[in-house]
């Protein structure tokens, strides 16, 4: 679509700017060996919080975060363990299963859509674990929530206990604060912007539940709390998020005074969008009411004309803040690199997913004999008795 001549000097500003991949903002990890270190501390002694915050990959202010109040250091190991559980759960079936370890720190190290997730996941993690600890009296520092409309100082009395999501998000938010560095190129900004959009997801997947209280089931008395979602369901929200992730462009924002984030919508998405616009519909700003009495109206109606058409000739609008982003593309992870160990030897779904995960390859059929429980029956009261049945079934591995 020709971009019309009222609108050149407005886009000028919106091409985006080359990038500096220089700022990082380290997401929450667990050391390479951490579970060996673990063994060894436990054969000597109990882990003290101290083992458990030098045990993590954090920054010199937040291991002083870690080893403040009882409880921290627990549900920050917690956290990771929850967030790299569920990214694995979530990449099972694709190239890039989530194989972290060494390929870590090189995956970190580019802007790919992939980063985008684990910042997001991780930031997720840290919001829903410490929200939960809160409730289950793991952390000296916060109890159950404490919202007053839900009146949950009278929940505990029929044991309700809501979710601390308050001191989840305001921990979790000086926590990564305390990792971030001064730069404010564009890849910290894209890092920021997606541990934001995992903190936003869990907030708007916060329910209230209640509970009626009352002679014969009536509900005379009704208590609430805020409970939060599954994390399971967190994860398909943000592997959704993932899938719709579109590559960042960059623009000086004038009024702010400051670059702002944006991204360009499928034609699809444009041409939806400009058929139901009716700022579209003035065939130029001269259309507007410039002689209206108040002048900073006028001025202040055609910059919104101006950026509203520029949206919609070009397909360019702002992130939302739980938009995922990324900066350049990734690799294919078919052959083995120093971002994942490749395909070869990765067992498919005939049918599935074995064309995408083996790259076209092909794959190879073995067969094995496997031993499972079947044919169960509940014995009265309290015990389940079954049978060992064994069957073959076939395997396909990636060439």
């Amino acid at each position: 679509m020709k971009v019309p001549e009222k609108l050149h000097k407005y886009v000028c500003l919106f091409l985006p700017s080359t990038f500096r991949l220089t700022a990082r903002e380290p997401i929450l990890t667990l050391s390479p060996n951490f579970e060996e270190r673990m063994r060894e501390v436990r054969q000597r002694r109990k882990p003290t919080p101290a083992d458990l915050c030098n045990m993590l990959g954090l920054h010199r202010k937040q291991k002083h975060l870690c080893r403040r109040g009882q409880g921290v250091a627990e549900t920050l190991v917690r956290a990771t363990r929850l967030s790299a559980l569920e990214c694995q759960h979530q990449f099972q079936h694709e190239r890039w299963n989530c194989t972290l370890g060494k390929y870590r720190m090189h995956i970190l190290e580019r802007g790919i859509k992939e980063t985008s997730f684990l910042y997001a996941v991780s930031s997720a993690g840290l919001v829903h674990e410490f929200a939960r600890a809160c409730a289950q009296g793991i952390l000296d520092r916060c109890t159950c929530d404490e919202s007053k409309h839900l009146e949950n100082t009278k929940t505990w009395l029929w044991g309700g206990c809501g979710d601390n999501i308050k001191f989840g998000l305001k921990f979790t938010r000086k926590f990564l604060r305390r990792a971030r560095r001064a730069d404010k190129d564009i890849r910290a900004k894209v890092d920021v912007h997606n541990s934001g959009a995992g903190i936003k997801i869990v907030k708007d997947l916060v329910n209230t539940t209640c509970k009626c209280h009352g002679v014969s089931g009536s509900c005379t008395v009704r208590t609430c709390w805020l409970q939060l979602s599954p994390f399971k369901t967190v994860g398909n929200v943000l592997k959704s998020k993932y899938e719709k992730s579109a590559k960042v462009l960059s623009f000086p924002n004038q009024a702010a005074g400051k670059r702002q984030l944006m991204k360009r919508l499928s034609k699809l998405s444009v041409a939806h969008r400009t058929s139901y616009n009716p700022l579209l519909s003035y065939s130029s700003a001269t259309s507007l009411d410039m002689t209206s009495s108040s002048p900073m109206s006028a001025v202040g109606l055609s910059r919104s004309w101006a950026q509203n058409s520029f949206e919609e000739v070009t397909g360019i609008v702002p992130l939302r803040r739980t938009d995922l982003t990324y900066i350049e593309d990734s690799p294919s992870f078919c052959r083995g690199s120093r971002y994942s160990p490749g395909t070869f030897g990765r067992s498919c779904i005939k049918g599935d997913n074995c064309d995408s995960i083996c790259c076209g390859r092909g794959y190879n059929v073995q067969r094995r004999r496997v031993r499972r429980a079947c044919k169960c029956e509940v014995i009265w009261c309290c015990k389940v008795k079954c049978k060992q049945c064994i069957s073959d079934e076939e395997v396909y591995l990636c060439k």
